[in-house]
């Protein structure tokens, strides 16, 4: 009965780090791809908030192990990626005038 219980756990294990793998490349994809097709600055910014806003809801309702300051980490690292792919898709930071 206990290698049924722990073959269960492994199996739950699994699909709880299957799930947030795809749900860190999706949160991660699709922005870029928004940003990538609608290259303009308001674009950009408006997609790097909303985005942020989402990913920092839904880690605090989901990764129910997790701490503040493991969320706060996490939606701060992934902040700054989108921040990293604005400047580089825009060729300058999104808040300078061009010049």
């Amino acid at each position: 009965m206990e290698e049924n219980e722990t073959e269960i756990d492994q199996q739950i294990a699994f699909a709880n780090r299957l799930i947030m793998a795809l749900f860190g490349g999706i949160a991660l994809i699709t922005p870029v791809l928004i940003m990538a097709f609608h290259p303009s600055r308001n674009t950009c910014l408006i997609t790097t908030t909303v985005a942020t806003l989402l990913f920092a809801l839904i880690l605090a309702f989901e990764a129910r192990d997790s701490t503040g300051r493991d969320v706060l980490t996490a939606t701060a690292a992934y902040a700054a990626v989108l921040v990293v792919f604005v400047g580089t898709s825009l060729g300058t930071s999104p808040l300078s005038n061009g010049g």
